[in-house]
């Protein structure tokens, strides 16, 4: 049910009270002739707290807040209502309050918002929360985290000139985190326009792309940078009604980590392009035979120029390339085999290699250093000073530190965690990525055993067998996806490499990897996963209701044609001895199109309870009148003579239920039971203190145990109620139809004795919220 319309409230705010999950009130001041707040008047509400008030919003718009309220106006409520509205500032608190509703009284968490001479009331049922301390501190903490990394969100109003063109738009609403940024008051910003905050605007281009997505409707994704303020931010624009909405994030520290990751890659590459070595970075090609993988080739990464050069290579693009290729004598030299020892020992090494190019031979020092699973070559031309040696050797620690730590400072900033570990499993190094990832320290996580960073025990367990068989040397790597245990209580998916790490005597020293973080893939993964079950639902669901639909609207169409080919055919018999027989037939096909309307009434309430579009209607109902109007009305002069017995216990009362639907509940059980039985139907209602029992019995042919579970389920119907008529949708609209009321609907049955339908009501009373 929408929110109550009213013609003079802002159509934003009309909009957030529709959508609002929580209880939204607004109330304006009501002032005596000294300017003091002596009463509050109810202006909106929303369908929440219509519902929760017992009473229709058209009965409470208008209404004083001490007639509406006179148990609560002198208490501190009010008091608080008033000093939000007189000091402008917001509050938040609690109060143990019982619903009209409600039999028992319940927490709700309110929140009072001031808007010019009238408060807005948010509230909520927190009951649950105040019952489980430990689940709502941790909520409490996950809901300020998430708090502190909300982005900025402001809503503009478009304004037209007089030829209905767009030339400004006005702040309608912004969030605490825009404020933040803006630097401005709500006050200072709400009603304003943006030339007259944000003259700039027209600079910077974002105003016309404000016009752009008002007029187009499409958003725009973006980022800007304001020069006075040394400012970087992502932005994203969205048409709303009557204007637009920015979402807007600080990236300041992004923009300015990527300047400083693109000047370190310029440096990195001037570095390269300077020195006169070459300089090559290889990772293995492995045998495609994986029980016994082995490396057989290296790739290359890369090259500097250098190197091209020293080797006749031009400006070829040697990326991917094989190294037996690009340096046919790679084997003849030694080089290959040298690398593959490099790789498998996973230690430095060094040595001497001529190459050959046009007709003569230069001598190369290929110095090879691993940095995780790639090798990196610096080939120094010592044609010239092989008999330096001295020098030579200074020349060559020098490049090789310079090598090192220009992959350190790679392995620091990229965006995965590098780590080691010992033999017993505990981390001896990590790189800052880590404190990203799992939001620990490296000081306080270095020493710790790693897979205690991992989240259920079954992840623990896994990596824990994988570290033993790595150990065992039963493997050599190994790649795992596990869940790591944020220092905050989440989870994040992660992809896990582990190789094993030996010494020069061949025996294991520990582990080294990486951990990719790929929860967003996962949850890519698991949202198509739910996509593809819900689509193979629904098309199971559509198939259902076109062979039951088919076969029921089949066949009263034709017993009615049947019918009427009878008649036509009785008509042209003179005498009145055929009338008897017409009027039979007249009579089927009276039952059959009633029949063909209740079936087209069911599937158009269902349709409409599963679009969410069922009216529910509660008043104070009499049941026990509602019951003798529904006999009298629908079975009081059935044809075979059958009534049914109903019999009371306990005290009535009033009931807060909707008896449109209530009695469309009581009218479909109690046919099944005329329709599944030959003896007279009961109908027990028992009244107590917290609750309203409703049993329909019958003592007809039951339903199978087998197939009970099934019995509340579209288009169910059970075999041996297969040759009588019923769409298999009664019950399905009828449990619907009871948990709009907050009660429930069970079965109890024996096939060929007979079954209790029992309905099982809130013992609501009618009263005021």
């Amino acid at each position: 049910m929408p929110a109550t319309q009213n013609q003079s409230a802002p159509a934003l705010l009309q909009r957030v009270l529709s959508a609002s999950q929580n209880g939204v009130l607004v109330y304006h001041a009501v002032r005596d002739d000294e300017g003091i707040i002596v009463d509050l008047r109810v202006a909106m509400l929303n369908a929440v707290a219509e519902r929760d008030s017992g009473k229709p919003a058209i009965d409470m718009l208008g209404q004083l807040y001490s007639r509406l309220f006179p148990s609560v106006a002198q208490a501190e409520l009010f008091d608080r209502y008033r000093r939000v509205m007189e000091t402008g500032e917001a509050a938040r608190f609690e109060l143990y309050y019982k619903l009209s509703t409600k039999t028992t009284a319940d927490w709700f968490d309110i929140s009072v918002m001031p808007l010019q001479d009238s408060i807005v009331v948010s509230y909520n049922n927190s009951t649950k929360a105040k019952m489980d301390d430990d689940a709502a501190r941790q909520a409490s903490a996950l809901q300020q985290a998430f708090n502190s990394s909300l982005s900025g969100f402001t809503v503009y109003e478009a304004l037209y000139d007089a030829d209905g063109r767009i030339d400004d738009f006005r702040f309608v609403m912004i969030n605490d985190a825009g404020l933040r940024m803006s630097g401005f008051t709500h006050e200072q910003l709400i009603g304003k326009t943006v030339w007259e905050i944000y003259p700039a605007t027209g600079i910077n281009g974002l105003f016309d792309q404000y016009v752009q997505v008002c007029q187009t409707g499409e958003p725009l994704l973006g980022e800007t940078y304001y020069p006075e303020y040394d400012l970087w931010r992502a932005y994203t624009l969205v048409r709303v009604a009557g204007g637009v909405m920015i979402n807007y994030t600080d990236i300041t520290p992004q923009k300015k980590q990527e300047e400083i990751i693109s000047r370190q890659a310029q440096m990195l590459h001037g570095i390269l392009e300077s020195v006169s070595a070459g300089i090559i970075v290889l990772k293995p090609v492995w045998s495609s035979l994986r029980s016994d993988s082995q490396i057989i080739n290296f790739s290359f990464v890369l090259v500097n120029s250098a190197f091209q050069a020293a080797f006749s290579l031009g400006t070829t693009d040697v990326a991917g390339q094989l190294l037996t290729h690009l340096l046919p004598r790679s084997q003849e030299s030694g080089l290959l085999s040298r690398c593959m020892m490099a790789a498998e020992m996973n230690h430095a090494h060094q040595f001497e290699m001529p190459n050959r190019t046009d007709g003569s031979t230069r001598w190369y020092l290929v110095t090879i250093t691993t940095q995780g699973d790639q090798l990196i070559l610096l080939l120094t031309d010592v044609t010239d000073s092989r008999q330096l040696q001295v020098t030579h050797h200074f020349q060559s620690e020098l490049a090789l530190r310079q090598s090192e730590q220009r992959y350190r400072s790679m392995v620091e900033n990229i965006n995965e965690v590098v780590y080691q570990t010992d033999c017993e499993r505990k981390l001896i190094y990590l790189n800052p990525y880590w404190t990203t990832l799992t939001g620990y320290t490296i000081e306080e996580s270095i020493g710790q055993i790693g897979d205690n960073f991992y989240g259920p025990q079954t992840d623990q367990l896994q990596t824990r067998q994988t570290f033993e068989d790595l150990m065992a040397q039963r493997i050599t790597s190994a790649r795992l996806e596990v869940r790591i245990q944020h220092k905050d209580g989440s989870h994040r998916w992660a992809d896990l490499y582990m190789q094993v790490q030996v010494d020069a005597a061949g025996q294991p020293t520990g582990l080294a990897g990486l951990i990719a973080d790929i929860t967003d893939r996962k949850n890519r993964e698991l949202m198509l996963q739910q996509s593809l079950e819900k689509e193979k639902a629904l098309n199971q669901l559509k198939s259902q209701f076109v062979t039951t639909a088919s076969h029921e609207f089949r066949t009263p169409l034709t017993t009615i044609q049947s019918s009427v080919e009878l008649i036509k055919l009785y008509m042209d018999i003179p005498g009145e001895k055929v009338l008897p027989t017409i009027h039979r037939h007249l009579n089927v096909i009276e039952k059959e199109i009633s029949h063909f309307s209740s079936l087209l009434s069911d599937v158009l309430t269902y349709g409409r309870i599963e679009a969410g579009k069922m009216p529910f209607n509660p008043e104070p109902t009499d049941l026990p009148t509602l019951i003798d109007e529904l006999l009298t009305t629908h079975f009081s002069h059935r044809s075979d003579g059958r009534s049914v017995k109903v019999l009371l216990t306990g005290k009535s009362h009033l009931l807060q239920v909707d008896p449109k639907l209530l009695g469309h509940v009581l009218i479909n059980l109690l046919t099944n039971a005329f329709k599944f039985s030959k003896t007279n139907p009961m109908l027990n209602v028992v009244f107590a203190p917290d609750r309203v029992q409703v049993m329909v019995i019958d003592k007809g042919i039951g339903i199978p145990a087998d197939e009970q579970a099934n019995l509340f389920s579209t288009f169910f119907r059970a075999r041996n109620a297969s040759n009588i008529q019923g769409t298999g949708m009664g019950l399905v609209i009828a449990r619907e139809f009871v948990r709009q009321h907050e009660g429930d609907i069970t079965v109890q049955s024996e096939e060929n004795a007979g079954t209790t339908f029992t309905i099982a009501l809130p013992a609501t009373r009618p009263g005021a919220v």
